[in-house]
């Protein structure tokens, strides 16, 4: 913390006597080091009311202590009520009130109530407080003993939202979304949010993010905003991200990604009634992203699926023989793995692809899938594609590669080349001219390996094998 002597107009009548007999004051040549009392006397005084106009917020504070205070407490409060405000603030901060002076009207009205009171939750505690006073007045009155049926329903928890009242929220928390990432862009506040400016900028962002309904709709509503915007919410106010093991699960139910996927002429799955087992050649995997209510998953919705295949087109299984025995094989192509275009950018496809090679509840999901069976999907690009599209097919590759996806060994090359016929005449996606003959296939395959499984010690007579096992055909 730096204190430059200076003149603000405030200061003692004996200084600005001095100031007004020598208009150099306080910035004399200090060639001259032998002052003289007048003016010793000058520099001492205009110290002592710097120093203590520094430090006037926090000198009351201090005088209270007990104990004295570290150098470092006192300059820390210091320095927190004199940074200077960033350039530009005062201008803007009329708009960025305007607008929350919008979201505070449009929370009074009837569909932001229940969101009004989250928000601000004082209301609600306060509100039960009085209803607690209330009844302490009426037991009072009526000489009844205290029961406990008003301590139950003040524990009980509360009821989740209608689906009326979530769709009355969503309006709302689109636009206090939209006004955060203004302000969290304008000023900067992934390097400024400390500063003494913003604090209430941060108690009001908090606000939001610590009611429930904010809460609930948040996996879903990050994907509309900036990375970096959305990273800062979930550092600073513990919104779930996608590394939490709970934010996701595998199923088979078809919702959001199915409506989102036959609207870009996808199809769904050959999944034909389990009497004809050697019938259906394809199996639906969906995933079900939780939206979280108090605390606990509540509601779920169809983020994400994926079409896969375990059977030839003539209903035979597809095995791969390593070892003098038969592996299963689940096979997809790229597209048939599928997040809907309004959800990209959130994790889904990270943590979807995540379960799929370590969740055994995918051997429920896919008839036939057992520990250790190989996981192989078959990438197609258009060799005269567009640099966006090439990229984005890069960009597939290195999903793969980092969850452990490589390259097939060689003896598992035939058999994965003689899908491409079955693969081009039955795709899940139509595209036009879209064939391994036409385009560039790159296969990558790696081994299921169920993580509840694998965290278990191997019995030490077989840990070799088990490790030889577990390692897929592949090259890396």
């Amino acid at each position: 913390m730096l204190i430059k002597p200076s003149l603000l107009g405030n200061e003692p009548a004996d200084i600005t006597h001095y100031k007004a007999r020598n208009a150099a004051f306080p910035h004399e040549s200090t060639g001259d080091q032998f002052y003289d009392e007048a003016q010793w006397e000058a520099y001492r005084r205009l110290g002592e009311h710097a120093a203590l106009t520094a430090f006037r917020s926090v000198r009351k504070e201090m005088e209270a202590m007990k104990d004295q205070p570290m150098a470092a407490q006192v300059f820390a409060r210091a320095r927190y009520n004199w940074l200077p405000v960033p350039a530009g603030y005062e201008e803007r901060y009329s708009r960025f009130a305007a607008q929350a002076a919008s979201l505070d009207t449009l929370l009074q009205e009837k569909s932001g109530r229940k969101l009004f009171r989250q928000v601000f939750n004082e209301i609600t505690e306060l509100d039960e407080r009085a209803k607690q006073q209330l009844w302490e007045h009426r037991r009072a009155l009526s000489k009844q003993p205290h029961g406990n049926q008003e301590e139950a329903d003040g524990a009980a928890e509360p009821p989740a939202p209608s689906a009326r009242e979530l769709a009355d929220a969503l309006h709302l928390l689109r636009r206090a979304l939209l006004f955060m990432e203004e302000v969290f862009l304008a000023e900067k506040l992934a390097v400024h949010y400390n500063h003494p400016t913003y604090t209430g900028v941060m108690n009001y962002f908090a606000r939001w993010a610590y009611a429930p309904l904010f809460r609930t709709w948040w996996p879903l509503l990050k994907t509309q905003y900036s990375p970096r915007f959305t990273l800062f919410l979930e550092e600073h106010f513990g919104l779930p991200g996608m590394e939490r093991t709970d934010i996701g699960k595998l199923s088979h139910v078809e919702g959001f990604a199915m409506r989102c996927w036959m609207e870009q002429r996808g199809r769904r799955p050959n999944d034909f009634p389990h009497e004809h087992p050697q019938k259906p050649p394809e199996s639906l995997v969906s995933y079900q992203l939780n939206m979280p209510y108090g605390g606990r998953p509540q509601y779920h919705i169809q983020a994400a699926q994926l079409i896969v295949r375990t059977r030839h087109d003539d209903g035979e299984p597809l095995h791969y023989e390593e070892g003098g025995t038969d592996t299963q094989l689940l096979v997809w192509q790229g597209d048939d793995f599928y997040v809907p275009p309004g959800l990209w950018g959130a994790g889904i496809g990270e943590d979807f692809l995540s379960l799929l090679h370590s969740d055994s509840s995918l051997i429920t999901h896919v008839p036939g899938t057992h520990e250790g069976c190989l996981l192989a999907v078959r990438l197609l690009v258009d060799p005269d594609a567009s640099a966006a599209r090439r990229k984005r097919w890069a960009d597939d590759v290195q999903l793969y590669r980092s969850h452990g996806f490589a390259e097939p060994e060689q003896q598992l090359k035939p058999l994965l080349d003689s899908l491409d016929d079955e693969l081009d005449a039955h795709p899940a996606l139509e595209w036009p001219g879209r064939t391994a003959r036409q385009w560039r296939k790159h296969w990558l395959v790696r081994r299921f390996i169920p993580t509840h499984q694998t965290a278990e010690p191997p019995d030490r007579a077989s840990a070799s094998s088990d490790v030889q096992a577990s390692e897929p055909p592949m090259h890396h």
